[in-house]
């Protein structure tokens, strides 16, 4: 949140004609900005379901292939006595099986579409060794589609895809994975008598699934997985993105200095002014009035706008004996030093005040993400650090109270109230002193 923005209700207060410049620039912004963002989460989404499509249409037509060809050409072969079998590399005569006839077209696929997509066929129970279930999103899918056919009853029962965006190698990628249930007799049989052979049944209990496996018709054998990349289109839709952006930015200046230039001058002479009624003398910082003046809209927009915030109240300790012992000249040093050091301390969007004495106060507005405490845990690093002043070398601490916006309250007084007292409670602590219930 900027302080154009916070100042957006001085404007408002003092000058219509400053009012309307500054509503312009606001409301052209939020616009902009939005309409990108809606373009972005808009392109994303249909990035997203145009991949789920292409990946449904890829596995689609791989099991349909599959189907056509052990029911058309598998079942033809065996009529006239041609061996299909798995090993049918080593055995003359012979045709691959519906799962081997899967994978080497797949592999011809994946070979020559130009990284668009690729698809393999997977399986808990595989027959070929490199066809089970090797990483963790296949063992989630799987597993999903496993909950599924508890459900789901007779050849006419539809499994659901399951899929997700995943970040591998620093690029977002659709994985999917569909069902390949058994569709035909023959491929029950020869999938149930090859669960029987010894080697398999050892090879299943070693990796912890029980061996014997009969399959039914209907019933899930293997799924086909699609894995389409999205970062090629991704960033084609980004530089439209930016490039639509960048003229709609250039649209709203040009309005600002159209709408802006007859008032610019009556904004400066009065923003000056309201910026010296706000501003500490001491630090540079926001006053008490000033900040309860900027704090208030700030949550005002917040509470419009969905975000959280923060609110840090700081006392310092030690700071009354630098006064007796050095002299006010030090303690105004020791104010000034640990104003700047707020300052470097916290975002430039970041409201930070002196209210009096050696009492600041922080308002982090838009603070979804923050860590709080490791903001406070840099603040009181930071201001503890060692003060040279006149060859004397000073040093405090701060004790900090922390209120959030709007978990605790909705009001910028109550939440300075409820800081005050953490603030209060952590000064005990830090002298070990209990506090009181």
């Amino acid at each position: 949140m900027s302080r154009q923005i916070l100042l957006a209700k001085f404007e408002r207060k003092r000058k219509q004609m400053v009012f309307l410049c500054l509503t312009f620039v606001g409301v052209v912004s939020v616009l902009v900005f939005s309409s990108y963002l809606g373009v972005v989460s808009a392109q994303q989404s249909i990035i997203e379901a145009e991949a789920v499509r292409v990946a449904k249409v890829v596995t689609e037509q791989a099991i349909a292939a599959r189907a056509v060809y052990a029911r058309n050409v598998v079942d033809k072969l065996s009529r006239e006595g041609v061996p299909v079998t798995h090993s049918y590399e080593s055995t003359l005569g012979a045709a691959p099986i519906p799962a081997q006839f899967l994978r080497l077209m797949a592999h011809e696929v994946n070979e020559k579409n130009w990284g668009l997509y690729k698809y393999r066929s997977i399986s808990k129970w595989n027959i070929n060794p490199s066809s089970g279930l090797s990483d963790d999103f296949q063992r989630w899918a799987f597993a999903e589609l496993e909950k599924q056919q508890l459900s789901l009853t007779g050849m006419n029962s539809k499994f659901v895809p399951v899929w997700r965006i995943d970040d591998i190698n620093g690029e977002r990628v659709l994985r999917f994975l569909t069902a390949d249930p058994a569709v035909s007799s023959g491929c029950v049989s020869c999938h149930n008598a090859f669960e029987q052979r010894a080697d398999v049944m050892t090879r299943r209990v070693e990796i912890g699934i029980e061996p014997g496996k009969s399959f039914k018709l209907g019933e899930l054998m293997g799924a086909i997985e699609a894995y389409v990349p999205l970062g090629r289109v991704e960033s084609i839709a980004s530089q439209n993105s930016r490039s639509s952006l960048n003229k709609a930015i250039a649209i709203s200046f040009l309005g600002l200095f159209l709408v802006g230039g007859i008032s610019i001058a009556t904004f400066n002479r009065e923003k000056l002014a309201e910026q010296r009624a706000k501003i500490d003398t001491m630090t540079g910082l926001l006053n008490r009035t000033g900040f309860l003046d900027e704090g208030s809209f700030a949550l005002e927009v917040c509470s419009q706008t969905g975000q959280r915030a923060h609110l840090l109240y700081l006392d310092l300790n030690g700071f009354k004996a630098v006064n007796d012992t050095h002299g006010h000249e030090a303690g105004d040093a020791v104010l000034q030093e640990v104003g700047r050091r707020l300052r470097d301390s916290t975002r430039n969007s970041d409201l930070v005040a002196r209210l009096g004495g050696d009492e600041f106060c922080i308002l982090m507005v838009g603070s979804n993400t923050i860590d709080i405490d490791a903001v406070m845990s840099k603040i009181r690093d930071a201001v503890r650090i060692p003060i040279t002043y006149g060859g004397v070398i000073l040093q405090v601490g701060t004790s900090i109270g922390h209120a959030a916006f709007p978990d605790h309250s909705n009001d910028l007084a109550k939440l300075m109230k409820l800081a005050d007292t953490a603030m209060y409670q952590d000064k005990q602590r830090n002298k070990k002193i209990p506090v009181a219930e």
